[in-house]
């Protein structure tokens, strides 16, 4: 199924994760 959607849709995915990740390492540091 994830080979039919685009990829813009994909970056989009990734970059959501990647974004709640760092955040989630900020709160730690603070």
């Amino acid at each position: 199924a994830a080979a039919t959607r685009s990829p813009q849709e994909r970056n989009t995915r990734l970059e959501n994760m990647c974004w709640r990740i760092w955040n989630l390492a900020r709160k730690k540091k603070q």
